[in-house]
């Protein structure tokens, strides 16, 4: 593949959160996986797990999950503002569960060891906020969204819902080994998707010589 084919691929894909009723395949499924497995992770420990939720059950009962928790949080603002703010953000948080897929992103925690070296070398919480297994399972979403464009489905990633992390666990059934990276909901796209804007390569490249 040439680095025109690559780009073209990653220029046109759009994170899509309407999705059309057609049923996504379990090959399909395990061809997306297979392109997130592939990722690039921390000493290749590929500490990642990916759950295909397929019922249309499961999927409203974590949709339940997220609507109680969004009401008890807008039952502790005091602001109209925050309010009217989390009423508007609020679909971005449901809008999961009517994809025919949703593959729930885990990853392990982080060896302890590594977090007592970041400790020990006086590394600020907020540069050591993102632990590697975490990073490694960013990555393996990236391939699975460039995947899912290619093979012309449609996804997005989104974190917002994990609000109802407990909750999601529970109805899971996932061991306290993993922590939740992401949520990816699957689909054929509804209609076609806008491209936002982006920067130009110089307003976001620094080189020093």
């Amino acid at each position: 593949m040439s680095i025109d084919v690559l780009l073209e691929i990653i220029r046109n894909r759009r994170s899509v959160r309407d999705f059309s009723g057609e049923d996504v395949t379990a090959a399909e499924v395990r061809a997306l996986v297979e392109a997130a497995g592939q990722a690039p992770s921390n000493s290749n420990r590929q500490a990642w797990r990916f759950l295909a939720v397929e019922s249309r059950d499961v999927r409203a009962r974590l949709r339940q999950a997220v609507v109680a928790r969004m009401g008890e949080l807008e039952r502790s603002l005091t602001s109209p503002e925050e309010r009217a703010g989390l009423e508007a953000y609020g679909r971005y948080l449901t809008f999961f569960a009517d994809a025919p897929v949703l593959i729930v992103v885990l990853c392990k925690r982080s060896p302890a060891f590594l977090e007592s070296l970041l400790r020990r070398a006086g590394v600020p919480a907020a540069e050591g906020s993102l632990p590697a297994e975490g990073l490694s399972a960013a990555m393996a979403v990236k391939n699975l969204l460039l995947a899912a464009h290619a093979m012309g489905l449609g996804a997005c990633c989104v974190t917002g819902p994990l609000i109802a992390a407990g909750e999601f666990r529970e109805i899971l059934r996932v061991p306290s080994a993993y922590l939740f990276a992401a949520l990816v909901p699957v689909g054929r796209p509804a209609g076609p998707t806008l491209a936002p804007p982006r920067k130009p390569v110089d307003e976001i490249l620094e080189v020093i010589p």
